[in-house]
């Protein structure tokens, strides 16, 4: 947190703006009760139409000034405390985020045939689902659940871990093994 110094600018910006918004208002009823005494012989309708644009013309400031009001209130309840931009996280969070985008591109390129897919579907569709890891000294076997309501998702998946696993991928001298576990498309990984 640091202390909003632009905040008390802002609040005797409000309270100039409030006090200029009076100041009008208060003009336009001088004017309106001027007019109401010096048209007092003119006629009818003259003297009604003079008061009617100045009753309208004290309306609307008096609804400026409610405005201003409101918008005073407003930067009154600013807190005092802001958080200050940490630059530097939000840096590596860039970073972060390309790397993860570079890589999920990776993967549609090498193991989904180039798939043309937003990383988002990717996410929801595949990074989601539960998956069920069992190590031995040879090997390290990933088991995802295949999600039955996408069959057309879950053959594209197949085919990516078909790939994958024909690659015969090593991490640490074990071999990487996935599996989609689950019914789709008349098929029983």
């Amino acid at each position: 947190h640091v202390t909003h110094v632009a905040l008390e600018d802002k609040k005797a910006r409000a309270a100039r703006s409030v006090a200029h918004a009076s100041r009008r208002r208060e003009l336009a009823e001088q004017t309106h009760e001027m007019l109401d005494d010096a048209l007092h012989d003119a006629p009818r309708r003259v003297r009604r139409k003079a008061l009617e644009l100045a009753e309208r013309d004290v309306r609307d400031r008096a609804k400026d000034e409610d405005k201003r009001h409101h918008r005073q209130q407003r930067v009154a309840t600013e807190p005092d405390k802001i958080f200050m931009r940490d630059v530097g996280r939000d840096s590596v969070m860039t970073c972060l985020k390309l790397a993860v985008l570079s890589l999920l591109e990776y993967v549609l390129q090498e193991y989904f045939s180039g798939s043309a897919m937003q990383w988002r579907t990717f996410i929801e569709q595949f990074v989601a689902l539960p998956v069920r890891v069992i190590e031995s000294k040879q090997e390290k076997r990933f088991i995802i659940e295949a999600n039955p309501r996408q069959p057309e998702r879950m053959r594209q998946l197949q085919e990516a871990l078909d790939e994958i696993n024909r690659r015969r991928i090593c991490q640490s001298e074990r071999r990487l093994v996935f599996e989609l576990h689950g019914t789709m498309a008349g098929r029983d990984p």
